[in-house]
């Protein structure tokens, strides 16, 4: 089901909490990296990326590594300085180095075949104009989003991505159904 909407270029899959989201994200990266391509499993929060990193071992392993970090880890990129003062992080991290980015990003910097996105609903249209521009030609970009786990705000432009993308949804949550 919809484990094979992977084929799609451009997939975003709606589902609440316990759902199967990360799950179908991992199994999405991982079936990439067997299919040899190379693959992105990203997020926004560091948390999410530490738990991502863990649910990957084994020998199917893709880049994981939360949004923003890996847009501060580009070594050609020069990224600015991350501020001393507390109050400005806010504005570096969701301001200052994706613009930054955005404007810096060349053809060399479309290295990914694949990218998947756990928690898109936390991106912004700037980081997914990013997300694109890291792209190869013919690359796809997986997502999966709780739009009612809208964290911070950031008003990702969703009918742009419900007219042009492939969309799903998980109906079921999976935590409530277990037996304990």
């Amino acid at each position: 089901g919809l484990m094979s909407l992977d084929v799609n270029r451009r997939v975003v899959v709606f589902g609440a909490a316990g759902t199967g989201k990360t799950h179908l994200a991992d199994v999405w990266a991982r079936r990439g990296v067997m299919e040899g391509a190379a693959t992105w499993l990203t997020c926004y929060n560091d948390p999410l990326e530490t738990y991502l990193a863990g649910r990957t071992e084994g020998p199917y392993q893709p880049h994981v590594r939360a949004f923003l970090r890996h847009l501060h880890e580009i070594p050609d990129l020069a990224s600015p300085p991350i501020p001393a003062d507390s109050t400005e992080l806010h504005h570096y991290w969701n301001r200052l180095l994706p613009s930054h980015v955005e404007s810096a990003l060349r053809e060399e910097h479309r290295i990914w075949d694949l990218i998947v996105v756990d928690e898109f609903q936390d991106f912004t249209d700037q980081w997914l104009r990013i997300l694109e521009s890291m792209l190869r030609p013919g690359g796809r970009l997986l997502c999966v989003a709780d739009r009612a786990q809208d964290l911070y705000g950031r008003e990702l432009d969703w009918t742009t991505i419900n007219s042009t993308w492939t969309r799903a949804a998980l109906p079921r949550n999976c935590r409530k159904d277990r037996k304990s």
